[in-house]
């Protein structure tokens, strides 16, 4: 598993995973993102404005969508944010015009 990457597990039944390890620091852990679909997880401890986030890649127009375990969607060419906050231990599918790198600020700071 790499740090920050989302996955999928697909079950017959409702189970719980857990994992082990040393936390990662969200300031510490950038995430490489490829041109098209990205899976990414949260890595911040408190929920975070899906805009502000996300910032850095809707501003140089690489972001075309990004997309939450339910299917709401934020679409930066509407204005429109669908997500509202993105939350720890949630997985986000994000799609991109090109390669790119997500970096989240420290927790000691916000959004």
């Amino acid at each position: 598993m790499v740090v920050g990457q989302g996955y999928q597990i697909k079950t017959e039944a409702s189970v719980s995973v857990e994992i082990f390890g040393d936390y990662a620091f969200p300031e510490d852990n950038s995430i490489n993102l490829t041109t098209g679909w990205n899976k990414i997880f949260l890595l911040r401890t408190e929920p975070a404005d899906a805009i502000g986030v996300l910032a850095d890649i809707n501003d140089s127009g690489n972001l075309v969508i990004a997309k939450d375990y339910a299917g709401n969607a934020y679409l930066p060419a509407w204005n429109y944010n669908g997500i509202g906050d993105m939350v720890p231990g949630q997985g986000y599918q994000l799609k991109t015009n090109g390669a790119a790198v997500l970096t989240y600020l420290s927790n000691d700071e916000s959004y």
